[in-house]
């Protein structure tokens, strides 16, 4: 039986509880992503958009696409006001969507409290200095790094910060308790991530594509449909693989790329 990384571990089993919280969800309730990333934070009282990264603790690259997704599904309004600053705010409809998220998440709790795992989670994220979202989210859109790290490694800090992109600033965890109250998924989620987190600091390149895509690349090459699916290498320099020749695609059969071989 193969060993799997302690990061497929913790993917599996977030996944499992995302597919089961979001079985049977009614018809305009956002997925869990959304709600744990953007609409936790908000309530009818009002937070500038500008402070959305640091309550979710994302990076902030993500806030702009991620509001306007929300403004639009109805969750939120975001009111322009001095200028360029937007207060955002759930609507009636997006605090329903929140409470129903926060019962859901409840009934979950209730399963796995005070199980080994659940204390081990605890006891592992109480311990990391950075708090983390609560549902694993990329650096950005086009970039499916934990924060920006594979990129700016040359130009790491000596202050014990990992390595990360510009648009992304540490939330320190503080004294205090800061577990006990967090769901079980924010708990999953938060030690998935310091786990990419410490992979992307020292190796140069996201660890969602080489657990996706590099991992199944080898020599000979790896005829493309045996890929997974998404793995958007198209032969063309144009993809994120291809464009630091991380893999090459082969033309052995004809002149459209038939296969992908591992560069580095």
């Amino acid at each position: 039986m193969p060993v799997l990384a302690l990061s497929t571990l913790f993917s599996q089993v977030l996944g499992r509880l995302t597919a089961q919280a979001e079985a049977g969800l009614a018809e305009g309730l956002p997925p869990l992503p959304v709600w744990a990333n953007v609409l936790r934070c908000l309530d009818s009282s009002g937070l500038n958009e500008r402070d959305l990264a640091e309550a979710a603790r994302v990076s902030k690259r993500l806030v702009p696409a991620a509001v306007t997704r929300v403004s639009d599904a109805g969750w939120i309004t975001a009111q322009t006001v001095a200028g360029k600053d937007r207060i955002l705010r759930l609507t009636d409809k997006g605090k329903s969507a929140s409470d129903t998220w926060r019962a859901r998440l409840a009934q979950i709790d209730q399963d796995w409290a005070s199980t080994p795992l659940r204390e081990s989670l605890e006891h592992t994220v109480g311990r990391l200095p950075f708090q983390l979202p609560h549902f694993p989210a990329s650096y950005g859109s086009a970039d499916p790094s934990a924060i920006g790290g594979p990129y700016m490694q040359q130009g790491k800090r000596k202050d014990g910060i990992p390595a990360h992109g510009l648009d992304w600033r540490p939330v320190y965890r503080g004294a205090g308790d800061t577990v006990s109250s967090l769901s079980f998924t924010a708990l999953l989620s938060q030690a998935l991530l310091a786990f990419t987190i410490d992979y992307e600091d020292e190796f140069p390149w996201p660890l969602a594509s080489t657990a996706n895509v590099l991992v199944h690349i080898g020599k000979p090459p790896t005829p493309l449909p045996e890929l997974p699916a998404n793995h958007g290498i198209t032969g063309y320099r144009q993809s994120l693989l291809e464009l630091p020749l991380i893999v090459a695609p082969t033309k052995e059969r004809g002149h459209l790329p038939d296969a992908a071989d591992l560069v580095l």
